[in-house]
């Protein structure tokens, strides 16, 4: 009928998804929710450092991710017998992940305390499996006091569940020195997947000059994209021929 536009709808179901490997941060204060979190053990011995509580050593606050970390010196102390095994876990969901420690590296700076241990020496364990894969530094006499955002550890290629890190001090009567840990912070990778087409509506009419694609997308939450409800799109011509049923599509080829 002239003088009447055409509307055409077409309910198309398009299950899409898209995924990417993005990175999360945990910091040495994260408190843990249902994914990922973080142990201390023995956890008497360890000290929370902060621009208010230096702990047992004094990097410099600003230096270090949110401000904080935590330490642990593996020597004979009230806290620590020397020879009961002191580590921390990351349990974690994901691909990968990147361990970041402050390294003590100037014994000549005062920031230093010469009471205590600052030889790194740290091993680690996947899933309970040793990754061969220590961390080792011995602390001069020169140049900067600290070494921040350090990577003591990293991997990537794990499977896209949950696993659990375990980095172990190798201190006690039989190493020489004592070794000092200032945990900061771990970059977690993992995947990233968001359903992004649920069913398209397809309107096309005299009215309009080229189809327009609204996909109701879903609600952001955990892992999720953050992106919008409701998102409009244009559709190019070429996905118009591969969308639309002959009829329609002669339908529509006449209104352009």
């Amino acid at each position: 009928m002239r003088g009447k536009s055409c509307l055409f709808l077409l309910f198309l179901s398009l299950p899409a998804a898209i995924a990417a490997l993005v990175t999360t941060i945990l910091d040495d204060a994260f408190a843990g929710d249902s994914q990922s979190s973080i142990t201390y053990s023995p956890s008497n011995v360890w000290v929370v450092g902060s621009s208010t509580n230096h702990g047992r050593i004094s990097p410099d606050p600003t230096q270090a991710f949110d401000s904080t970390w935590h330490d642990a010196t593996d020597d004979t102390t009230p806290n620590h017998d020397g020879t009961t095994p002191l580590f921390m876990e990351v349990n974690f969901q994901g691909t990968g992940i990147d361990i970041r420690c402050i390294i003590a590296n100037n014994l000549a700076d005062p920031s230093i305390p010469s009471f205590t241990g600052t030889k790194a020496n740290y091993s680690f364990f996947m899933d309970n499996v040793p990754q061969n894969k220590d961390f080792l530094h011995e602390a001069g006499t020169t140049g900067d006091a600290f070494l921040y955002n350090t990577s003591v550890f990293a991997t990537n290629g794990l499977s896209a569940a949950s696993h659990t890190l375990k980095l172990l001090l190798n201190g006690g009567p039989e190493v020489d020195g004592s070794v000092l840990l200032l945990f900061d912070y771990a970059i977690v990778t993992y995947v990233l997947r968001c359903l992004v087409i649920r069913c398209l509506r397809l309107y096309t009419g005299p009215a309009m000059s080229r189809p327009v694609l609204k996909l109701p997308l879903p609600s952001v939450g955990q892992n999720q994209l953050p992106c919008r409800r409701q998102q409009t799109l244009k559709l190019t011509r070429a996905l118009h021929r591969r969308l639309l049923p002959q009829p329609l599509l002669a339908r529509y080829q006449q209104t352009q």
